[in-house]
């Protein structure tokens, strides 16, 4: 399936990420990307992100620069590469990998939700995907190994995010491979340690303080435990965990370079973070990214054996292969349809057909709508917007008097108890909901990614 089918399968994974691409407003981590490269453009100051991970911000810049500042600008060089990530999978390595493998590794990455996500995110994802998938492949043994150009892919990595590290246990396992020069690994090691500290020195320490905070769980963007790792993890992988789990089994009993290669890829990490996790630092299930290319090709690898081998096999691998294909099915329809955001411009137009412009916003990441998406509208280029939580008590009791209206916006995946309960009850007891903006989540899936309105009842203020 290396000619017409593989070119078919690029061709769907191409049309998923650009499907939407841009239509769908910004949102969350996407508004300091906005930022940041705006101010790389204008002033030329490397914010914190961009000094720790400047890779997907320059190509980002790059686009910007020459199309525009927009949604589709932003987003085009991460989908650009999140599709070229899985033409590596489906055409690279043709001496080790099989067809069907690296085609059904292909489908997976082409039609996962999370990946097509990821692809489609004004942020560092697109190119720690294909950067990695670059890295795991040219290392795996065979004639065509290229373990100098996989460690330059690996550096690409690391500088489109830190989190790419990961991979460095699987990359020096693979060095040791005996046809390969002793001293490779210790050399590696000295280069990799050498560019890490000029990274970190460059970077203003914004790496290490990244990683320390972390580590620590304090201070930190985020604070993550091991729950949200695993039950993330799960969710978000959908049916690549279980053919990657029958792929590392397989590996166990018929071992063969290759495939316990990318095992350790695979496993290693994996394992590393969750125990991270366990032991208390704050770990993200998209740190498990830089691994993913590994898990989907020892997936593919599962179903190509098991439909080579014949009789039970090859139906085994084929209702393998169909559940794999299934679980991610109804995310991907809602993905199709919402882009999996929060529909901020769509809201903005809303807020700007209903409220006066004096009315006062207190809105989980206010940014969007006092930024981006509120100013061009005729009369709300100044309005006063408050984050939630509130800072200060008196704005509780402040906000209810006040003659002016008092708006709040609020996500609906978070009303469930992740808001502070002194926000939910003053909400409560002042406020009546007004409206919630976007479709609700499809069928089996799990997020909500509505904004729900609430504006002061009329007998307060």
């Amino acid at each position: 399936m290396r000619g017409i089918g593989a070119w078919s399968l690029l061709v769907l994974a191409a049309g998923l990420r650009a499907w939407g691409l841009a239509d769908w407003s910004l949102d969350g981590d996407e508004f300091y990307v906005w930022r940041d490269v705006g101010w790389l453009l204008d002033e030329g100051d490397w914010a914190p992100g961009v000094r720790s991970h400047p890779l997907g911000y320059l190509g980002i810049a790059g686009v910007v620069s020459v199309l525009g500042m927009d949604e589709l600008s932003l987003r085009l060089f991460p989908a650009l590469c999140g599709t070229l990530a899985v033409a590596a999978l489906l055409f690279g390595r043709r001496d080790v990998l099989s067809a069907g493998a690296a085609s059904v590794a292909g489908l997976l990455a082409a039609i996962s939700p999370w990946l097509v996500y990821h692809s489609q995110t004004a942020r560092f994802y697109g190119p720690l995907l294909l950067f990695s998938t670059l890295a795991i492949l040219w290392m795996l043994p065979g004639p065509r190994a290229r373990p100098g150009w996989a460690m330059v892919a690996f550096l690409a990595a690391v500088a489109s995010h830190p989190t790419a590290a990961v991979l460095l246990v699987g990359l020096l396992v693979s060095l040791r491979d005996e046809s390969r020069r002793r001293g490779a690994v210790p050399r590696s090691v000295l280069v990799i340690a050498g560019l890490g500290v000029v990274a970190v020195v460059a970077s203003g320490s914004t790496v290490l303080e990244l990683v320390l905070q972390a580590l620590g769980r304090e201070g930190g963007p985020a604070d993550y435990d091991a729950r949200h790792f695993v039950l993330g993890l799960g969710y978000n992988t959908h049916g690549v965990l279980l053919l990657a789990g029958v792929g590392v089994l397989l590996a166990m009993f018929r071992r063969g370079q290759v495939t316990t290669a990318l095992a350790v890829h695979a496993v290693v990490p994996a394992a590393l973070l969750l125990v991270a996790a366990l032991l208390g630092a704050s770990i993200h299930q998209r740190y498990v990214l830089a691994v993913i290319p590994a898990m989907l090709l020892l997936g593919g690898g599962a179903v190509a054996t098991g439909w080579v081998a014949g009789g039970s096999a090859r139906l085994g691998a084929a209702l393998l292969l169909g559940v794999g294909l299934l679980i991610p099915a109804p995310a991907l329809v809602d993905h199709l349809r919402t882009g999996n955001r929060h529909d901020w411009r769509g809201l903005a137009a809303e807020i700007a057909s209903r409220a006066d412009p004096d009315t006062i916003f207190v809105v989980d990441e206010h940014s969007l709508l006092e930024e981006v998406y509120l100013p061009p509208e005729a009369g709300f280029a100044d309005m006063d917007f408050f984050e939630e939580p509130l800072k200060e008590e008196r704005w509780f009791e402040g906000f209810v008097n006040n003659r002016r209206d008092c708006w709040v916006v609020l996500k609906a995946s978070r009303l469930g108890g992740a808001y502070e309960g002194r926000t939910m009850s003053w909400v409560g007891e002042h406020f009546e909901e007004l409206l919630r903006w976007g479709p609700p989540p499809g069928f089996l899936v799990r997020h909500d990614n509505r904004l729900v309105v609430f504006r002061r009842r009329e007998q307060d203020g």
